[in-house]
């Protein structure tokens, strides 16, 4: 599986990196025990939801996923309740994953769904 990142996922990612280091390489055992378990080996743990209203896409080539339990080191104690959500778009044709947007539900309630959207529109020009 191959991942890439939208330059607002990047934005998003620098802003909290500054006050939790460990994201990074939170990040990275997102994508390996959570992500790539549910994808190629249909192991559902509860923590990845697909974004119904977001995937308008006809051709059945996208669809956009939340991942709404990320274990963040730097919370101690949380576990993986710590508040972050991540969004992604799979091109299932490619078998590649894009991340669109990271975010804490302390600061927005749920994902942004124009931004998602926007990004598989985006892909199909």
């Amino acid at each position: 599986m191959k991942y890439q990142t939208s330059p607002e996922f990047d934005k998003d990612l620098k802003r909290y990196r500054k006050k939790f280091s460990s994201l990074e390489d939170d990040i990275e055992n997102l994508k390996k025990f959570s992500i790539e378990p549910f994808h190629n080996e249909k192991i559902n743990n509860e923590s990845i939801f697909l974004t119904e209203e977001c995937n308008s896409d006809k051709s059945n080539k996208f669809e956009s996923y939340v991942v709404k339990k990320i274990r963040c080191r730097d919370l101690k104690g949380k576990g993986c309740k710590s508040g972050f959500r991540l969004t992604y778009v799979l091109n299932k044709q490619l078998n590649e994953i894009t991340f669109i947007e990271l975010y804490s539900k302390a600061d927005q309630e749920i994902e942004d769904k124009e931004r998602i959207k926007d990004f598989i529109k985006n892909q199909k020009s």
